[in-house]
């Protein structure tokens, strides 16, 4: 055999060999993209079935039922405005009824000592809702006029009405109170930018020099370096990775799976523990499983072939590059073996941001950034969302502004303790 036919057939074997590398990884990639539209954990968006959002007597606004009628060529019907609503409400709404008086003293003149005369009520109506319902308040304020002296004029209480304060409304929401909430309450907070600037964490956290947890996101990694902080990267981002590599190592992927679920099943009951105890069982159980996993990825890296491009070499190279911060939720009684609360958190957002695409102005993204760290905050506190908002919505306006944080999830909680305490049963 020739020199120039021995090189043929090595460099048609190494192309043949790349080719079949490409042929694995795009299978594995079409294995990863059918997973995500058709998998029972994919993150699609279905659409809603429309007929589940149809309440009868409520139609979009300016849109009218038309029907057909014959006109004669020579007369043309003028459409009038009858004075009623747009909206036509369902006949078997619920009404609750809420007269609005003027105080008992006020019905009787200062001057003459003559107690004034009903001449008649201001009836008016507004669609109010409570979770799971529709119902209609229909609010009543009696008018007075002095009997002898109609210059004096109508007296009506015209205070604004709260269309969430009758007893009924307040009967549909259950108030959920945290024991334990201390000093420093589970805060969750966000913040809108317009890009996914590195520096922007450094903003945020500021000089904060306590345990963090994250995914592998290179903003974070840039802000440990630099003020050294306590890095707990999340284990169910590596589970992830090793989940998806399907097509790399089958027994390793398997066993990699298995190992970080035997550390998830540690850390359940590493929880129901004391702290020092929590300390103790991951030092004695959970670091043994992390060494093994470190061993056996670092001998796979070097030993076997691998597809440089496949989502296995990037589950090794992700888990690799994590190899000096794995340990360190077990010398902390407080950190966690995962970032899920967070993910939790911010998952609504992630979704809802392939509905809406876009925020429309910075201002609105600041606007969404301050009602998401509230109602995420009410989450983690076991508040109901609504309720908080409903209620501190109704104050804000008349609420010290030296004093708005009172109004904070954590102590308005406090606050509600405290009244039911205080008042009598």
């Amino acid at each position: 055999m020739t020199a120039a036919v021995k090189l043929t057939i090595e460099s048609l074997e190494k192309e043949i060999a790349n080719q079949c590398a490409e042929i694995l990884y795009l299978k594995e990639q079409n294995a990863w993209l059918l997973r995500q539209i058709f998998g029972k954990k994919s993150e699609r968006i279905v659409d809603v079935n429309q007929e589940q959002l149809h309440l009868d007597g409520f139609e979009a606004a300016g849109q009218e039922k038309t029907e057909t009628q014959t006109i004669p060529t020579h007369e043309r019907k003028k459409r009038t405005s009858t004075g009623e609503d747009a909206i036509k409400l369902p006949d078997d709404l619920p009404v609750e009824t809420t007269v609005i008086d003027i105080p008992e003293e006020e019905k009787i003149c200062k001057e003459t000592g003559i107690p004034l005369q009903k001449i008649g009520e201001e009836v008016s109506h507004k669609l109010a809702h409570r979770p799971g319902s529709y119902f209609l308040k229909r609010i009543v304020r009696p008018k007075y006029a002095h009997p002898k002296q109609e210059e004096k004029g109508i007296i009506i209480d015209e205070s604004p009405v709260d269309i969430f304060d009758s007893p009924k409304v307040q009967q549909g929401y259950m108030w959920v109170l945290v024991g334990g909430v201390g000093a420093d309450p589970p805060y969750r907070y966000y913040e809108f930018y317009e890009d996914r600037k590195h520096s922007h964490a450094g903003e945020i956290l500021g000089s904060y020099a306590g345990i963090i947890h994250s995914d592998k996101y290179g903003a974070y990694e840039t802000y440990i370096r630099k003020n050294g902080n306590i890095w707990c990267p999340c284990f169910a981002h590596i589970r992830r990775k090793f989940f998806e590599a399907e097509m790399g190592d089958p027994s390793l992927r398997t066993w990699v799976l298995e190992q970080i679920q035997q550390l998830f099943c540690l850390e359940e009951i590493a929880w129901t523990l004391a702290p020092l105890e929590r300390v103790q069982l991951r030092q004695t159980q959970a670091v043994p499983i992390i060494d093994a996993l470190i061993d056996r990825v670092k001998k796979r890296l070097t030993v076997g072939i691998i597809l440089p491009k496949s989502k296995f070499k990037e589950a090794l190279g992700y888990f690799c590059s994590l190899i000096p911060y794995l340990k360190n939720y077990t010398q902390h009684a407080s950190a966690r073996l995962d970032n899920n609360p967070a993910e939790r958190a911010i998952r609504p957002l992630a979704i809802g941001r392939k509905n809406w695409l876009f925020f429309g102005s910075v201002e609105s993204g600041e606007a969404a950034a301050t009602l998401l760290s509230l109602t995420q905050t009410c989450r983690a506190l076991n508040i109901n969302p609504r309720t908080y908002l409903e209620d501190v919505c109704r104050r804000i306006m008349g609420h010290s502004a030296h004093k708005l944080y009172e109004l904070l999830p954590g102590e308005w909680i406090k606050a509600q303790a405290a009244s039911r305490e205080t008042s009598p049963s």
